[in-house]
């Protein structure tokens, strides 16, 4: 019995639950607009749940969408190859930083620092009316924060 314990392997991709769900959550969401919703379906999860900087510049009534958008744009993506990237970058940062902060707090990270990147991208762009898409924000806020971790120097050891 002990012997085939010892003979387990360690799983190829060892990811935190979050960093699964969160994977398949993008990806579901971006198979069910592709092959499930007509062009006037993902037209209106677009307009709804993607981050539209005009909706927010004035002359615009703020509905319930337009507080979910600041969040939910993250989950949405382009195509197959901006979810496939953005995907391996989030199992790449996500991961450690996941690991080390736990579910809870990596959610709200997630929360924070895509409010963060739509934040700056209304700053520079409050008249555009092109949806932003994509967990690229959240994703740039785990890499500053896993190499804020990663790269911690423990001076005590000097």
């Amino acid at each position: 019995m002990e012997e085939a314990r010892s003979q387990r392997r360690e799983p190829m991709l060892n990811l935190p639950g979050i960093i699964v769900a969160l994977i398949a959550l993008c990806a579901l969401i971006h198979l069910g607009r592709t092959y499930f919703l007509t062009s006037a379906g993902d037209f209106w999860v677009v307009l709804h749940f993607a981050f539209i900087p005009l909706r927010y510049s004035g002359g615009y009534e703020l509905d319930v969408y337009a507080f979910m958008a600041p969040v939910t744009y993250s989950l949405l993506h382009g195509n197959a190859p901006h979810l496939i990237v953005n995907m391996i970058w989030l199992a790449a940062f996500g991961s450690p930083l996941a690991n080390r902060i736990g579910t809870v707090r990596f959610i709200l990270f997630w929360v924070a620092t895509s409010v963060a990147a739509v934040g700056l991208h209304y700053v520079l762009h409050a008249e555009d009316v092109t949806p932003l898409v994509g967990a690229s924000g959240a994703i740039s806020g785990m890499m500053g924060a896993a190499a804020r971790y990663l790269f911690q120097v423990d001076r005590r050891l000097r």
